[in-house]
């Protein structure tokens, strides 16, 4: 399970999540997951640790992340 978010239609669950970053709502790409660390094996969390995020998958500073959806557009 994973928690997704989409900027463009604000779909906001958990879903059963096959590692796509592709809202099941609208079929937007610009969206973003959490995955719980229980879910995933240690390797996978090394990978993630280790990685370095780019830019364009980054959420601006500005954007909410307190998950009550204060200041999102919807």
């Amino acid at each position: 399970m994973a928690r997704l978010q989409c900027r463009d239609c604000g779909f906001d669950q958990e879903i059963e999540w096959d590692g796509r970053l592709v809202c099941p709502s609208c079929g937007s790409t610009n969206a973003r997951a959490a995955v719980g660390t229980t879910e995933l094996s240690d390797a996978e969390i090394d990978m993630i640790m280790r990685s370095e995020i780019p830019e364009e998958l980054r959420w601006n500073s500005s954007d909410d992340d307190t998950g009550d959806g204060a200041g999102q557009e919807r």
